[in-house]
């Protein structure tokens, strides 16, 4: 038999093609891959993972995943000991969905959002600290006066009239010793899934944080105001006293009491020393002592007349 026919023959039996045929020819003269090579590549593929994995974990470093807020108790302090006291959530306290400042009327007076309702804590070093589960909770001596009627965008003519950019309702506290204060249970969408509490401050407060001496109320002055920071005391400064914390939500009334529970440094301002200077009651000086990244100092903070 010729060889064409024979591969005629050879085809009609097996089916097999051409292009197959070629195919197992040329992988006769592929030449088998060395060992050094696979693993060579093997190891720049972990590298690759590696890299992609560092990535991905410098990413979260910049745009961190925070973590869920628990519901808020409606029965009291959820956070601290004895010794804690309420405060401001700071993280809490950034801007408010809807594009305007929450104002709540109750009882005739106009309070405004002054942030979430959280629980600080001193810690070893002396200093104040947030709690860091993100909870709020309602100080001791409140209680519910009523619930938000409604919603406005514009300021709040009824009781319990609420203006804000947002949805919401809730519960609101009062407390017959500290008026200049109320809170919300809030229930939003950017709340906790129970409520969220949080703190409206009235004008007579307002964000200020103030100390009493002789029958006249003084104001800390802020950071902003570096002039209002002294390294030296004017000559002729006598100690007024110490002064006493009363809480956030105090208006002070007695000789050298306070609300501002800690300096700029979250280190308590209870037993502060504070200093007059005979025959000028219109600034207070109390003792701050300064850090910073070239060391520290002693300095003292102006506090003037408070002009409502």
């Amino acid at each position: 038999m010729r060889e064409a026919q024979a591969s005629r023959l050879f085809r009609a039996v097996t089916e097999i093609g051409d292009d197959l045929i070629e195919e197992a020819g040329a992988a006769r003269i592929r030449k088998k891959i060395p060992e050094w090579k696979r693993e060579l590549v093997a190891g720049l593929c972990l590298i690759a993972l590696a890299g992609a994995g560092v990535w991905r974990w410098l990413g979260r470093l910049d745009h961190p995943t925070m973590p869920e807020v628990p519901p808020a108790a409606a029965d009291g302090p959820m956070l601290g000991g004895p010794d804690a006291d309420p405060g401001m959530c700071g993280p809490a306290c950034g801007p408010v969905p809807g594009g305007i400042t929450p104002e709540l009327r109750v009882g005739g007076t106009l309070y405004q959002y002054a942030g979430m309702s959280a629980r600080l804590f001193l810690d070893p070093g002396g200093s104040y600290s947030l709690m860091g589960d993100g909870s709020t909770y309602l100080p001791e001596g409140y209680e519910p006066c009523g619930r938000i009627s409604g919603i406005t965008t514009e300021e709040p003519v009824e009781d319990f009239q609420l203006r804000a950019g947002f949805e919401a309702g809730g519960t609101v506290f009062a407390s017959g010793e500290h008026p200049a204060v109320v809170y919300v249970l809030l229930c939003a969408e950017w709340t906790a899934e129970q409520g969220s509490y949080v703190r409206f401050v009235s004008d007579e407060l307002g964000d200020n944080e103030l100390l009493s001496w002789q029958g006249q109320m003084y104001r800390f002055s802020s950071d902003y105001e570096a002039c209002e920071l002294l390294e030296e005391l004017p000559a002729g400064c006598e100690l007024a006293g110490t002064l006493r914390f009363v809480g956030k939500d105090s208006v002070p009334a007695g000789d050298l009491e306070t609300n501002r529970r800690g300096d700029n440094y979250a280190k308590p301002t209870d037993g502060r020393e504070v200093y007059v200077l005979p025959g000028d009651s219109s600034v207070l000086y109390v003792y701050e002592h300064h850090y910073w990244a070239g060391g520290d100092y002693p300095a003292w903070r102006a506090c003037h007349l408070w002009e409502r």
